[in-house]
This record gives structure tokens, sequence and C-alpha cells, in this order.
């Protein structure tokens, strides 16, 4: 229960040491392989320009949403985002996952406005997760002003 409290708590929880670097490891090359290098355009959100990026993974490799079936994961993500009006499906998600992107940016990603990190209310409409697939800082910098880290 720990890892709920601290997403109560903080409006964010770390998992740290969740998967097996292999796996990781596989999922990244999927990324580098099958990813578009986004042209610098009009269309194409500015911290996105540059960097490898795929849109829906689990159309190429079923392994990028199986991620989010990690016990550890789904715990979170179930009591965080479970629909208490949905009537006899406790033992399905009421949740949806709406959107996934693997990137490997070209710079340092900076937090942004639909972040949602830390999380503020007493209702969790939507969650960030985010799974590092490569080497990865964490900055209590962004964290500081909340006195959160």
């Amino acid at each position: 229960m720990l890892e709920q409290e601290a997403l109560q708590k903080n409006g964010y929880v770390i998992l740290k040491n969740v998967f097996e670097k292999d796996s990781l490891h596989f999922l990244r090359d999927l990324i580098k392989s099958n990813s578009l290098d986004a042209p610098v355009s009009s269309e194409v959100p500015r911290l996105n320009v540059g960097s490898d990026i795929i849109y829906n993974p689990f159309l190429y490799n079923v392994e990028f949403l199986r991620l989010f079936f990690h016990p550890r994961i789904y715990k979170i993500m179930n009591f965080a985002l479970r629909d208490e009006w949905y009537k006899g499906l406790e033992e399905l998600p009421t949740f949806i996952l709406r959107s996934m992107i693997c990137r490997s940016s070209k710079d340092k990603l900076p937090w942004h406005i639909d972040s949602f990190i830390p999380y503020s209310g007493s209702y969790i409409s939507t969650i960030q997760v985010v799974i590092p697939l490569e080497p990865f800082l964490i900055s209590c910098k962004v964290f500081e002003k909340h006195k959160r880290c």
C-alpha cells in the first residue's frame, strides 16, 4: 500500500527496478528500428522535432502494451483510475489507455503542461506512466517548489 499512499500524498510515485534490463533493451531497439524521425514542420510539436518517435507502439509489438500489466504498475493504475460505478467488473480494468508514445529525445525533455506531474486534486482522472528505456536521471528540481522530493 506504500506506493498508493505515496501517490495520494505526493501526486506521483517512482517505482524502481520494475523490469529486467534485457526486456527494455529489446523494446528500445524496436523503437529505434521503427521510429519516425520527426521532421521540422508546423504540424510537429516542437518537443518532438528531431526525436525518434513511435505513436501507438503496441501496433508494432504487443510487448509495449504488456508493460502496463506488470503487477506493480497495474496495481497503481487500478487504484488511481478505477471507476467505482462499474459494478460486476471487479476483475477487469475500468479505465482506458488514451495514448502511448515512445520517444528517444534528441535533448533533455523538459516537464511541460501536459505532464500532470505532480498530480493535484482529490479525484484522479489522468495518470502519466513513464517507463524509461534509456539511461534516465531523476531530477528533484521540478518537485522542489512542491516540497515533494
